[in-house]
């Protein structure tokens, strides 16, 4: 049976489901120089902070989109003279940040000891969405300009003995329907997606804006303000300026140098049983730690074959400590892929539905007695989805393995799927559709 992941969340989607295909079409140097042009223009045309853009003020309100819980909530102001000069204000419930950046000088006003990871994501969401664009640059990048597709994408995803790199992968998108307005970016440190783009000066700037916690959180950003500024001496004079030690900034560090720092792990970990997935094998987590070294925030990023391990992962990656990470002689924050070896046991199985039951649980969409297969004609076979405990569709595959996978999604997309319970509690499971291949 083969399952393959099309739909873990938004990001996920974006990411793997209907964007990019290496180019067959075009040679190296060509894609290089048309990805390269693409950059330029979502720069010239997004990018509210280029050098010789007027100068504005805005404000972003931060939320959950789907909890009215506020420790997520918060709020950016900028005043932005030009990228030596501007006026950045940052608040929400468990951290806060005033920065004043007036040429090589800098003043900031720190409330909390930690830099949010998501709300950086914000920060460079508003100021800078195409920070990845330098890494992208003079390489033969993934690029594609198939009609049939809507994101036309850039893509960078290095590979040393056949394995990926985290740190060099990232990826950048915009929608053909929407006048190649950037559409989301991509890499190990964050998920940014762009909507609802409005005049500005010689820009199309976006005004609603989605990032996705450690945790997989759902979050909005709104752009309440976007309005000229004339910049304002009195507000960009620093009158205490701000040693690099004083200042709570962050660095992508790789996992040679964040093992380098180890200090302590915790003892003894005691994994939960499984009910599919590996028994034995690494984990990769998306880490960040404080200035001192401890990791305060942490998710799985690439847990596909052991999602159950998810909550557990972020209680273990949590413990770890490292030696504080020193630029210059300065503390910062890490940002890294911090690997975690797991050892557990198997605990019961998901449940099975037949193709009866598949058909009374799922709602909102015909489900077919045949489908289309040349491969496999004549034969009876099973579409398999697999299902999150809140009803949402995870995967989707087919027992012949021989139907594109983004077709059989574009077939089921419109699907509703029941929650199944066992023992009186939601479950994931997997749902068997039988079909006739023709």
């Amino acid at each position: 049976m083969l399952i393959i992941r099309t739909l873990l969340s938004r990001l996920a989607y974006l990411a793997c489901a209907c964007c990019v295909v290496s180019a067959t079409a075009r040679t190296p140097a060509a894609n290089t120089d048309a990805a390269d042009a693409l950059l330029d223009h979502m720069i010239a045309t997004n990018v509210l902070t280029t050098p010789g853009a007027p100068p504005f003020h805005a404000i972003l309100e931060i939320s959950s989109e789907a909890s009215s819980a506020t420790e997520h909530h918060g709020r950016i102001e900028v005043f932005w003279a030009d990228p030596t000069s501007y006026f950045l204000k940052l608040e929400t419930p468990e951290f806060g940040q005033t920065l004043i950046v007036s040429r090589d000088k800098v003043q900031e006003s720190d409330r909390g000891d930690f830099y949010p990871g998501w709300l950086q994501d914000f920060v460079g969401a508003l100021l800078d969405p195409m920070a990845r664009a330098k890494d992208l640059r003079g390489h033969p990048n993934a690029y594609d300009d198939n009609p049939s597709f809507v994101y036309f994408c850039i893509k960078r995803d290095d590979r040393n003995n056949g394995i990926t790199d985290d740190l060099t992968f990232a990826q950048v998108c915009y929608n053909k329907s929407l006048g190649a307005n950037l559409s989301y970016t991509l890499d190990f440190t964050h998920y940014l997606g762009l909507e609802n783009f409005s005049p500005f000066h010689e820009k199309s700037v976006a005004h609603t804006y989605h990032v996705s916690t450690r945790d997989d959180t759902k979050l909005q950003g709104v752009l309440t303000t976007l309005e000229d500024w004339k910049p304002d001496s009195t507000q960009l004079t620093i009158t205490n300026p701000t040693a690099p030690s004083g200042r709570i900034l962050t660095s992508v560090v790789s996992t040679a140098t964040e093992e380098s720092l180890l200090q302590s792990v915790p003892k003894d970990v005691h994994w939960p049983p499984i009910r599919e997935g590996r028994l034995d094998g690494y984990l990769i987590v998306h880490a960040i730690t404080d200035r001192t070294g401890q990791v305060r925030e942490a998710s799985p990023y690439n847990s596909d074959d052991n999602e159950e391990l998810a909550p557990f992962v972020r209680q273990v990656a949590l413990q770890y400590k490292f030696k504080p990470f020193l630029v210059d002689g300065a503390p910062r924050q890490m940002e890294m892929p911090l690997v975690l070896h797991f050892t557990t046991t198997s605990g019961e199985l998901l449940p099975e539905l037949n193709d009866g039951q598949t058909r009374k649980l799922i709602t909102g969409c015909d489900l077919p007695h045949r489908i289309s297969d040349p491969a496999s004609a004549g034969q009876q076979i099973e579409i398999i989805f697999k299902v999150h405990e809140d009803g949402h569709m995870d995967t989707v595959g087919s027992s012949d393995r021989k139907i594109p996978v983004l077709s059989l999604f574009r077939e089921f997309q419109s699907c509703r799927f029941g929650i199944y319970s066992q023992n009186g509690k939601p479950t994931p499971y997997y749902a068997h559709l039988s079909v006739k291949a023709q």
